[in-house]
């Protein structure tokens, strides 16, 4: 019983790790576009959202047991998906900028 209950803490902290691990990443990510893409407050809540939720198919994509290719061919799925999300908070030449930055920033 003890050993369970410490398995579980174990698993649940190593997730809270994770998690923050992706928030981080997505903050920092949300502040490298802001300057270029030029978000609004309200476009900012929405964009934090979605790459902090791609950010997270990306790894669970990469912790597969899968072929290197079939990874790769998800994570371009992932990406495009990504994408099509942004579709719908950006603006047309936001989108363009994000495109462009997106490719430095987070490479497939």
């Amino acid at each position: 019983l003890i050993l369970s209950m410490f398995f579980l803490l174990f698993t649940v902290t190593i997730q809270a790790q994770d998690d923050g691990m992706i928030d981080k990443k997505a903050n920092e990510l949300l502040r490298a576009y802001q300057a270029e893409v030029g978000l609004t407050i309200e476009q900012a809540t929405e964009f934090h959202k979605a790459i902090k939720h791609y950010l997270m198919k990306r790894k669970e994509v990469k912790s597969m047991d899968a072929s290197a290719q079939d990874k790769a061919s998800m994570l371009k799925d992932v990406s495009a998906m990504e994408n099509k999300a942004m579709v719908t908070i950006l603006d047309m030449k936001q989108m363009k900028a994000y495109k462009k930055m997106k490719k430095e920033l987070q490479p497939i």
